[in-house]
């Protein structure tokens, strides 16, 4: 009988291309009795099988199939590519005020920019709202509200940010899973009425991480972002998200329509044009103002920290409520301080059960 050599019915990669530091998959089907696959992805592998490689430049693999008969080979292509840049940037903005708007001057430039903020400040101010708008090119504006019907001047607040080109990103193309939405809101969530606005995931997360801003000032009295899951008192899960604006305990309950914007992560440490950033869930442990702040997220991963971004991720008080980054250097590679914040517009308290926050902080 005439013999030939092996058949290789498939040789593939997949993905085909990655970004530096990624893995493919090479896989095969062959009727061999060993394989090889050169450029150190293996010897004597099964006739059928796979295995992982991450090269550092683009590289073509060569598959033999030896038999009786000699050999039989085949070629896959993994492509590398340099990661896309992301327009993307973080700060810390000084000096806020309620009697006029800061302009932030961006270092990127932006299509459409989505903009989250998080406030710096403890129990002996009163409470504060950062509001955006203007959000352009290369800047935004910022204020905070007073969210207990005074007037009276305040200034000296310091607002952390995170600007994301609006858009969705992943690990193939872009080295991280994210996307940065932003939609009007014409729903306004209050005590009594916490519902949000049924939203989809356009990356598949296994322990999603959302932040999210009032990006617009239509209505000057204050609204603030949270997020849920299956319930008001739920983080947003892996298949459920639900995203709002809430005015917490404000008599005053109309609200013009504003732009809202959010950034969803996959929790863990990640990297942004090579700025390392960690995000996560924490533990249901943040309580009021007035209630014994700062309390603390222990942290771990980063080698040292210099902005942080905070969302409601649930609402268990019924009141509603925000959180706050707590007192002088509130974020360190070990800790996060935090307190919640609620509205003194129907009474004067500010103490809070316990909640659940999303964060992500930079280096």
């Amino acid at each position: 009988s005439v013999h030939s050599p092996p058949t290789i019915q498939s040789f593939t990669a997949n993905p085909d291309t990655i970004v530096t530091g990624g893995s493919s998959t090479l896989a095969w089907s062959t009727n061999a009795a060993s394989v090889s696959i050169d450029n150190g992805a293996g010897n004597d592998l099964p006739a059928d099988g796979s295995v992982s490689v991450s090269p550092t430049e683009t590289t073509t693999y060569t598959l033999t199939a030896t038999g009786p008969a000699g050999d039989s080979t085949a070629q896959a292509t993994v492509t590398v590519a340099e990661a896309l840049e992301i327009p993307f940037e973080t700060g810390v903005v000084s000096n806020v005020s309620n009697i006029s708007w800061t302009t932030v001057n961006l270092t990127k430039t932006y299509d459409d920019m989505v903009v989250v903020c998080s406030p710096n400040y403890s129990n002996q101010e009163p409470p504060l709202v950062v509001r955006v708008q203007n959000a352009g090119t290369s800047s935004f504006e910022v204020s905070v509200d007073r969210a207990d019907g005074s007037n009276i001047a305040i200034s000296g607040i310091d607002v952390h940010y995170l600007v994301v080109e609006e858009g969705v990103y992943t690990e193939a193309s872009h080295d991280i899973k994210m996307e940065a939405v932003q939609f009007n809101s014409g729903i306004t969530d209050r005590k009594g009425s916490w519902i949000g606005e049924m939203r989809t995931y356009a990356n598949t997360y296994s322990n999603p991480v959302v932040l999210g801003q009032n990006m617009t000032h239509n209505d000057e009295r204050f609204s603030v972002f949270w997020s849920r899951g299956t319930s008001k008192s739920n983080p947003p899960s892996a298949s459920v998200l639900w995203v709002g604006k809430h005015i917490g305990e404000d008599p005053v309950t109309a609200r013009s329509q504003e732009t809202i914007g959010y950034i969803v992560f996959e929790a863990g440490l990640g990297m942004i044009n090579g700025q390392e950033f960690l995000a996560g869930i924490g533990g249901d442990s943040i309580r009021g103002m007035t209630n014994d702040p700062p309390y603390s997220y222990a942290l771990s991963g980063l080698l040292s920290t210099s902005v942080a971004v905070v969302s409601s991720a649930g609402m268990d008080g019924g009141d509603g409520g925000w959180p706050v980054l707590y007192g002088q250097n509130p974020v360190t590679a070990s800790n996060l301080n935090l307190a919640i914040d609620e509205d003194q517009l129907k009474n004067t308290e500010r103490s809070h059960t316990t909640e659940q926050i999303s964060y992500a902080i930079f280096e």
